[in-house]
C-alpha cells in the first residue's frame, strides 16, 4: 500500500484544483459536472444492483452469510482444527531443517533427511490419524470473520499446508516400505485437506489449495515410482484426484475479494487516516473497514465513487473470465494487468491497491489443474501397465477403458503430452509459456532472470 501513499497525498491538491475550476467555469460547465456526478452515481448503483440480483455479496457481512456454515457433523474444518492441536515440532534445530525439507528444498531425500522425515511423520502420527476423518466429510468452513477485509487473519492456512506436506511424506515412506494401502490413504487425506478450502472465498485460500494439490501430486509421483498399487487402489485414487478437479474456484475467490474490498471505497476521513497510518507503521490495516461519511470535497467531486465504479466493472469482467475455466480464463491475467496500469494513471487509489494481486491467479489455478490431470492420466497408465504388462504407446490407448478422454492441457486446450523414456514415462503440460519442452522441469534453484521455457511434468521412473 505504501507505493500509493504519494498518490493519496495528492488527493487534496487535485480536489483543490477541481474546486478552483468550479468558480471559473460558466454555469453550463457546472450543470455538466452535476450531470456527470448523477450518471456516475447511477452507474455504481447499477453495478451493485446487478451483484445483489445475482445473489452475491457486496460487503464482508453479506459474504459471511453467503459462505454457508455446514452442520458440525459435516464440517471437515472442525476435525482439521482438532488435528492442528495434535501437531508437534522438533524441540531443537531440526525444527528449521524439517521446514526446509517439507517445503521441498531438500528433495530428493538423502539418508539423513529421510530419517528426520520419518521421525517427524511418526511424531505427528496422532495428528495425521485424526485428520484422516476428513475424507468422510464433504463440506467445510473454518471460523472466519470476512468483514475484517484486509485485516482478515487466516492462521489455519500454514498449518493446513504443513499437515498436507506431512501426509505426503507419510505416503511416500509407506510406498517405499511396500505398504501401498497406507500410502493411498495418506494421499487421499492430503486431497481432503485441499477440499476443505474449496468453498473459502479468498484468493490466498485458493492459492493454498492449489499448493496443497501440487504437494500431493508430487508425492503421488514418488509413490508410483515405488509401485505396489493394485487396480482397485488405482481406481480409488483416480476418483479422489478427479474430485479435486474444479475449474471455477478462483471466480468464487474473486467474488469474495470484491465483497471484502467494496467497503473501503466508503470510509470516513478518520478511517482512511487510520488505514494509511497503520500501513506506514508496518502494522498492516487494523480492524474492519467501517463505512462513514466521506470527506466533503471528495464526496462532492466523486473522487472515490469513480474509483469504485472502475473497480466494480473491472471485477465483474475478471470474475466472468475466471468462471470460464482454462484456457479461456487465462485472459483474466491481461485484463487485471491493464486495469492496474490504468488505475495508476487515473488516480483510482483503492483500485490501484487491490487489483495487482488478482492478476495471475487463474494461471496458478491452471497450474494446479495441470498437475491433477497429469496425476489422473498417470494412474490410468499404471492401470494399463498392470493389465497389459507394458506401457501404452500413447495416451489414446487409455480411452475409453481407463479414461473417458485424454485430459486437456489447461494452458493451450490440447491433450496432455506423453512421452516414453528409457525408464518410465513423463506426462506434462506446456505451462504458461505455451512451449513444448519435452517435459523439461523447472529446476529447484530457478531464478526469475532465467528466460528458458519449461513444462509441468509428472515423471514416473519405473
Amino acid at each position: 500500500m505504501s507505493d500509493y501513499d504519494p498518490n493519496l497525498r495528492r488527493i487534496r491538491r487535485i480536489v483543490a484544483t477541481v474546486v478552483g475550476l468550479l468558480f471559473l467555469i460558466p454555469v453550463g460547465g457546472v450543470i455538466a459536472i452535476v450531470s456527470w456526478r448523477v450518471r456516475l452515481s447511477h452507474s455504481v448503483e447499477r453495478e451493485l444492483a446487478a451483484i445483489r440480483a445475482a445473489g452475491l455479496p457486496t460487503d464482508g457481512e453479506e459474504l459471511n452469510s453467503w459462505y454457508v456454515t455446514p452442520p458440525d457433523s459435516q464440517n471437515a474444518a472442525l476435525v482439521i482444527t482438532q488435528a492442528f492441536a495434535l501437531m508437534r515440532d522438533f524441540p531443537d534445530v531440526r525444527s528449521n531443517k524439517i521446514r526446509d525439507v517439507l517445503m521441498g528444498r531438500a528433495k530428493p531425500l538423502d539418508d539423513e533427511n529421510r530419517k528426520m522425515v520419518a521421525e517427524y511423520v511418526a511424531m505427528n502420527g496422532p495428528a495425521l490419524e485424526k485428520a484422516q476423518q476428513v475424507m468422510e466429510l464433504p463440506k467445510s468452513r473454518f471460523p472466519l470473520d470476512l468483514s475484517m477485509g484486509e485485516s482478515l487473519l487466516l492462521p489455519h492456512l500454514p498449518k493446513l499446508k504443513t499437515l498436507a506436506q506431512a501426509a505426503g511424506f507419510k505416503a511416500m515412506l509407506a510406498a517405499d516400505a511396500g505398504r501401498a494401502n497406507d500410502a493411498a490413504v495418506s494421499l487421499e487425506t492430503g486431497l481432503a485437506f485441499a477440499r476443505s478450502l474449496d468453498s473459502e472465498p479468498t484468493m490466498i485460500s485458493q492459492l493454498v489449495r492449489v499448493s496443497t494439490l501440487t504437494i500431493i501430486s508430487a508425492d503421488l509421483q514418488s509413490c508410483l515410482d515405488s509401485g505396489g498399487f493394485d487396480d482397485a487402489k488405482l481406481v480409488e485414487l483416480s476418483a479422489a484426484f478427479a474430485s479435486a478437479e474444479k475449474t471455477n474456484l478462483m471466480a468464487r475467490a474473486l467474488i469474495g475479494e470484491r465483497a471484502m474490498h467494496i467497503p473501503y471505497f466508503h470510509m470516513s476521513r478518520a478511517q482512511i487516516d487510520r488505514f494509511i497510518s497503520s500501513d506506514e507503521n508496518g502494522e498492516g490495516p487494523l480492524g474492519r473497514p467501517l463505512p462513514g461519511k466521506e470527506p466533503g470535497m471528495l464526496r462532492v467531486t466523486g473522487f472515490f465513487q469513480r474509483d469504485l465504479d472502475f473497480f466494480l466493472k473491472t471485477m465483474a469482467r475478471g470474475i466472468a473470465e475466471a468462471a470460464k475455466g482454462p484456457p479461456e480464463s487465462l485472459r483474466q491475467t491481461n485484463l487485471f494487468d491493464d486495469a492496474t496500469e490504468l488505475a495508476a494513471r487515473r488516480y483510482y487509489i483503492w483500485s490501484a491497491m487491490f487489483l495487482p494481486v488478482m492478476g495471475r491467479v487463474t494461471q496458478r489455478e491452471a497450474n494446479g489443474l495441470a498437475r491433477i490431470r497429469s496425476a489422473r492420466a498417470a494412474l490410468a497408465v499404471e492401470r494399463f501397465r498392470l493389465a497389459n504388462g507394458r506401457l501404452p504407446g500413447t495416451l489414446d490407448e487409455l480411452v475409453p477403458k481407463y479414461l473417458d478422454s485424454v485430459p486437456m492441457d489447461p494452458f493451450d486446450g490440447a491433450p496432455l503430452r506423453y512421452r516414453l523414456r528409457d525408464k518410465g514415462y513423463v506426462i506434462y503440460s506446456v505451462d504458461r509459456d505455451g512451449h513444448d519442452d519435452g517435459g523439461r522441469e523447472r529446476p529447484a534453484n530457478w531464478k526469475s532472470t532465467d528466460r528458458s521455457t519449461y513444462d509441468i511434468p509428472l515423471t514416473v521412473e519405473r
